[in-house]
């Protein structure tokens, strides 16, 4: 099961205490292999530093986008343009945006989108860019937002039928809106480009205080085919660093999967019942340990040492037999004669014979 790639939204994390410089270094340090979403001043920082940028926005606006087609021709010269862009500075994904429905039908809607993605299509096969339409919520943050379902962007992708026309599923927005979240991941995959997280409600972190638990849907994300990034987009609490290293370790599963317990979505290891009599990774002995690391401890042997119970059970039995024993027999047998036994134990082995 090969690793998320997991990638950083720039804005929400650029915070008056943390610097382009230091937010970038901070992610590259963590593990991401991303930040993306950034202005385009801030992409030779990125780029020097190692890591990809693996999606901008495409063209202007949210509430204004492709089901209206008096937005066409702006929006094709606005998409043609970035891609170009981003094949200059090898951004694999490009966001785009139904707009609001303002009185269109889903129906309407949706081929009007498809039109006007019908005329950009040819240029992204051909420059290997991927435009993914963003899935957001229209309950809470975007209200009349058209793209709000899987269902209608998974049909708007089949009725474009090109393979760089995908959706940028957003597991807080589809959460409020559908919820199933891991059927309709492992279902709907081959039509999804990139994903984003945040934690639901609050659009914050992703710690115990929100309903979304991000392990599994990584493992099931993890378990399909997919091949692009996971950005976080979410407005940290406090301590944006602090915050990036919890919601890096929360979808890091593939690495560690020995680490997750239901009961926690702090990343926290599953408490182990402790024996006084052993060290405290588990073993008798803690200097037996294969790694060194807690939770480690070296395969018990007969031979090595025996468990503490039966030591205590057979002191106990060596004591009694001691106190109970029989005086030693005196006599001497006669030629040929079997000698008499020798009652007092030694160590726990049976009686001797003289």
């Amino acid at each position: 099961m090969p690793a998320i790639k997991q990638s950083v939204c720039f804005n929400p994390f650029n915070q008056k205490d943390v610097t382009p410089a230091k937010l970038v270094a901070a992610a590259a340090r963590i593990g991401y292999q991303s930040v993306e979403m950034a202005a385009e001043e801030h992409w030779p920082l990125i780029k020097d530093s190692g890591l990809d940028i693996a999606i901008v926005v495409g063209h202007a606006s949210l509430p204004d986008g492709l089901n209206k087609r008096g937005n066409h021709d702006r929006i094709e010269d606005e998409l043609l343009a970035n891609i170009d862009l981003a094949v200059q500075n090898r951004i694999p994904a490009l966001i785009c945006f139904s707009g609001n429905r303002e009185g269109k039908s889903d129906e309407e809607g949706l081929a009007n989108c498809v039109e006007g993605l019908l005329r950009v299509t040819t240029a992204a096969e051909e420059k290997g860019v991927t435009l993914c339409m963003e899935l957001l919520n229209s309950r809470v943050n975007h209200p009349d937002y058209q793209c709000d379902r899987t269902a209608w962007g998974v049909a708007m992708c089949r009725a474009v039928g090109s393979p760089r026309v995908k959706l940028l599923h957003d597991i807080y927005h589809m959460q409020i809106m559908e919820g199933d979240l891991i059927r309709n991941v492992t279902d709907y995959v081959d039509y999804i480009g990139h994903f984003h997280t945040a934690g639901n409600p609050g659009r914050q972190d992703l710690d115990e205080h929100q309903e979304i638990y991000y392990p599994p849907i990584m493992t099931a994300i993890a378990t399909t085919d997919y091949e692009g990034y996971v950005g976080h987009e979410y407005r940290p609490k406090a301590g944006t660093i602090a915050s990036l290293e919890h919601a890096f370790r929360v979808c890091d599963v593939c690495q560690r999967p020995d680490r997750w317990h239901p009961r926690s979505v702090t990343n926290r290891r599953r408490p182990r019942r402790r024996d006084p009599q052993r060290g405290p990774n588990g073993a008798s002995d803690p200097e037996r340990s294969l790694s060194g690391a807690p939770g480690h401890a070296r395969p018990r042997c007969g031979s090595l040492s025996r468990p503490e119970p039966l030591r205590r059970r057979a002191g106990a039995l060596h004591r009694l037999l001691r106190q109970t024993r029989a005086p030693r027999a005196q006599a001497t047998p006669a030629p040929g004669q079997r000698g008499l036994p020798d009652l007092q134990y030694r160590r726990g082995r049976r009686a001797h014979w003289r």
